[in-house]
């Protein structure tokens, strides 16, 4: 099953400004889900253990978009804690941050990240980064029924 344009996907980013940009230009590329934002690590642990009442109703986000470098708990403890969660293990986890550091990119990787995006820089490639992630994740890619 490809991802589905009525499931939610969760951007975990302390950053306002990288926020907007993001929805932005998923707009842009036509990726019409709806977007539920955590402003940091815990905030997104929180939501997918104890989700508010009208989420319940809701299955947990389809996909996570996370930032590495946020306050509180950072990305890579994120994703270690959801790759342990019988309940989010099986969601797909697209890291998406600054850092082009490879030692970044090989650690999220051994942690359990389907994939690692650097954010470019300018709308013009943002916008261009969410087309080719539309077309893997929508058009190509095959994910689990939850």
């Amino acid at each position: 099953m490809t991802l589905d344009k009525d499931q939610v996907i969760m951007v975990v980013d302390d950053s306002d400004d990288d926020y907007e940009i993001t929805e932005f230009a998923m707009r842009a590329a036509d990726i019409q889900n709806p977007v539920h934002r955590c402003a940091d690590g815990l905030e997104a642990l929180n939501y997918l253990n104890n989700p508010p009442a009208q989420a319940q109703a809701q299955q947990l986000p389809a996909m996570i978009l996370l930032d590495l470098n946020m306050p509180n708990l950072d990305g890579k403890k994120v994703l270690e804690k959801l790759r342990a969660n019988q309940g989010t293990k099986g969601i797909p986890v697209v890291i998406f941050s600054n850092s082009n550091d490879p030692l970044d990119i090989h650690a999220c990787y051994r942690l359990g990240a389907n994939s690692y995006i650097q954010k470019p820089f300018g709308l013009d490639s943002m916008e261009e980064v969410f087309r080719n992630f539309k077309n893997f994740w929508f058009e190509t890619a095959h994910l689990p029924v939850q």
